[in-house]
């Protein structure tokens, strides 16, 4: 394991922490896809007992920060099934109203006495 790979992990999530509130789902996504691939090259290349005891506690407080980005992916996550909700409501009561009838409403019967 190289100490270069480890410190990006620690940047990205931190700089993922900071921009949370204000990052898009799609930053989010890019950015935990990124910390994915980070975590793959440790798991390519696995430390020696030396290394784990090294970086234990550095990795220990980047996996501590998990809950805080996937609290915030789930309110995103919630925030756009609410919104498509409202758009698939909208669109439904605007099928409802808009339909044409299925009779015509002008047909009168005369009657003649």
């Amino acid at each position: 394991m190289d100490d270069r790979i480890v410190l990006a992990l620690e940047q990205l999530t931190q700089g993922l922490i900071e921009r949370l509130k204000e990052a898009a789902y799609e930053e989010l996504a890019a950015l935990v896809e990124e910390r994915e691939k980070l975590i793959d090259q440790i798991r390519q290349s696995p430390p020696s007992a030396e290394q784990k005891a090294n970086y234990q506690a550095r990795i220990q407080r980047i996996l501590s920060l998990d809950p805080i980005i996937m609290q915030r992916m789930t309110e995103l996550k919630k925030e756009a099934a609410d919104q498509l909700a409202k758009f698939n409501n909208a669109k439904m009561q605007r099928d409802m109203y808009g339909a044409a009838p299925d009779y015509n409403p002008s047909l009168f019967f005369d009657s003649r006495k």
